[in-house]
């Protein structure tokens, strides 16, 4: 019940935060256009994606969950995404709107004042090489925790989409929403130092990198080459929405390697054992998982 409540109250609430800024109507003014952008871009790059998985699919057309009867619930993805992309606007809306009344935000004009001296090359890589960490990390501790128990209902929603398609990458509750995407607040923060023209096809490719994870498909370069740099992959995501309660890395695969939370090595034994320790006796098992 808690959770349908704030599935309603959560974007009412993120859409009325912009009263308590300087200068609302530049905030508004700045929500309406990277929603726009946002919303529109997902649904197109969403589009794109599922198309181009399916074209280079191996073996072609086959899904990776297979064995599942019910389809991808495409309208269902479409509108949890739209609504999780209106949310992530709200949040961009913050420093975007900062930095249109003049006040200095994290991004910086140049290359040279968003790194130090000497080696500002070397300086950036380090900064980005920690970011993608950080961002790993968050994302992995987040997920994990939201098939605890008490914050599983914040969660449901996504497996909902037990065979999900590219439209389910950002088909989540917006208090999951919130949980995953807050730290583009830290924008905000002139010390942070960022360049967009690098960070900006960054924060592409993870989203990129996201709807191949939930493509349904099995591309083969992809599989071969993601792994050898610890990218998660299709395969490796399907299996968390085939039985839920393992393979909680979003970006990469690290922490599921260092913490054990992937089945590379299972039975069914483990599996009954992880099954209890993450959901303290409840499955969270979706309702087609024990016939896949």
């Amino acid at each position: 019940f808690h959770a349908d409540v704030l599935d309603v109250l959560v974007p009412v609430a993120a859409t009325a935060s912009g009263l308590l800024t300087p200068e609302p109507e530049v905030w508004y003014s700045a929500l309406k256009e990277v929603a726009l952008l946002l919303c529109g871009g997902h649904f197109v790059l969403a589009a794109v994606c599922q198309v181009l998985a399916y074209l280079f699919s191996s073996p072609h057309g086959e899904r990776l969950q297979k064995n599942k009867t019910a389809p991808p619930k495409y309208f269902k993805e479409i509108a949890r995404s739209t609504m999780c992309m209106y949310l992530v606007a709200v949040l961009s809306a913050f420093p975007v709107a900062q930095g249109r009344r003049g006040v200095e935000t994290a991004l910086k004009p140049t290359f040279m004042d968003a790194t130090l001296e000497p080696f500002p090359v070397a300086w950036y890589g380090i900064k980005l090489f920690f970011t993608v960490i950080f961002a790993d990390m968050w994302t992995y501790f987040k997920h994990y925790s939201l098939h605890s128990p008490v914050l599983y209902a914040f969660h449901k929603p996504h497996h909902e989409f037990h065979d999900p398609s590219c439209f389910a990458s950002f088909a989540v509750h917006p208090v999951d929403t919130l949980a995953t995407f807050c730290p583009i607040l830290l924008m905000c923060l002139p010390q942070l130092a960022l360049y967009w023209p690098i960070h900006a096809p960054f924060l592409l490719f993870m989203g990129l990198l996201n709807f191949y994870l939930h493509c349904g498909y099995s591309v083969t370069i992809l599989e071969w080459i993601f792994p050898k740099v610890w990218l998660n992959t299709s395969e490796w995501h399907n299996e968390h929405h085939r039985i839920s309660v393992a393979h909680y890395g979003e970006l990469l695969t690290l922490w599921d390697h260092l913490l054990g939370t992937h089945t590379m090595k299972w039975d069914k034994s483990r599996l009954e054992e992880q099954t209890k320790n993450v959901m303290a006796g409840k499955s969270g098992l979706d309702e087609q998982a024990h016939s896949a």
